[in-house]
């Protein structure tokens, strides 16, 4: 909600300067306290929770007010850019709806599962369409701030032969197609890790604690493996890993049961969805197990559904 706000001010031109160097856009994309990829993460999580809260909310008025706030999240997230949250939160609200409806039963199954599938095509179809349109938004503005003022914007570049405007962005990005390939470099830095391993394969043994420059090339430095499975071998070796399969594993099969076997209710099976969410985000991001230090709030989400999926299956 803190970071809603401090959004609302930035686009407002309202953000104290103190916060000018915290909450901006980088390029087009909203960096509020973190990286966007990571901002985007933690309105993925807060959409999670107002779904849970609206399911069990008992009054219509707080169902309505956890849902409004659970849209605006979203659309903050397609600022972001953050193309794994976005569809990880489509994929979040694709299988909020299934559940909602379907109650069981193979012959319900299909088409309720191909109505979350167009759910969940729709909603990314939404993002594809927001952002492009919050860019060039404020492509215009900075251009006519620029024509009212005539002082340059830092943050935009023109070609003097087509007259095209861009954005300057530190997290950059190609289209979705040019960087499926390599999910946006993050094979490469993946193979970067597999071949510090082989150069030194104690590392399985020991970890290391330089991860940040055994990835790096000449270009630039990602930082760290980004992968939460990756991470913990590089970080702390085969017994890390093992011990993020173990918990992996858990999450997992809990998801499973919950949602297919038992009585359990809508509630239980969003907070699971939220569990899934995490997993997926952390194939490309170290959000989770040795990544605690610099993401916390993903990491601790992520036990805390997993320690209710743990009870509830227990229950059962």
């Amino acid at each position: 909600i803190c970071l809603a706000l401090f959004t609302g001010l930035l686009s407002l031109g309202l953000l104290p300067g103190f916060l000018e160097r915290y909450i901006y856009w980088d390029g087009a994309r909203l960096s509020a306290m973190w990286h966007p990829n990571i901002t985007a993460n933690i309105f993925l999580m807060a959409m999670g929770f107002c779904f849970y809260f609206a399911v069990t909310s008992s009054r219509m008025r707080r169902k309505a007010l956890f849902m409004a706030m659970a849209a605006g999240f979203y659309l903050l997230m397609c600022l972001t850019n953050s193309r794994t949250t976005v569809l990880s939160a489509c994929v979040l609200t694709a299988g909020s709806a299934f559940f909602l409806v379907w109650k069981g039963g193979i012959k319900r199954f299909i088409p309720i599962a191909v109505a979350a599938v167009v759910i969940l095509a729709l909603l990314f179809s939404l993002y594809q369409i927001l952002f492009p349109l919050h860019q060039e938004m404020l492509i215009q503005s900075y251009l006519q701030e620029q024509a009212t003022t005539g002082s340059t914007n830092p943050d935009l570049v023109v070609d003097q032969q087509t007259g095209e405007a861009s954005l300057i962005t530190d997290a950059g990005q190609n289209s979705l197609l040019a960087d499926l390939g390599t999910l946006n470099s993050r094979t490469n830095i993946w193979r970067a890790c597999l071949r510090a391993i082989r150069e030194d394969p104690m590392i399985l043994v020991r970890g290391t604690p330089d991860i940040e420059s055994l990835v790096a090339n000449p270009h630039y430095s990602p930082g760290h493996a980004h992968n939460s499975w990756l991470e913990i071998l590089m970080g702390i070796g085969l017994p890390g890993l093992l011990f993020a399969l173990v918990f992996t594993g858990m999450a997992l099969w809990h998801i499973f049961r919950i949602f297919f076997f038992g009585s359990h209710g809508l509630d239980r099976k969003i907070i699971a969805l939220l569990a899934l969410c995490l997993l997926i985000s952390g194939i490309l991001e170290n959000y989770l197990f040795l990544g605690a230090e610099h993401y916390p709030c993903a990491n601790f989400a992520f036990f805390l559904c997993l320690g209710y999926l743990t009870q509830w299956k227990k229950a059962e």
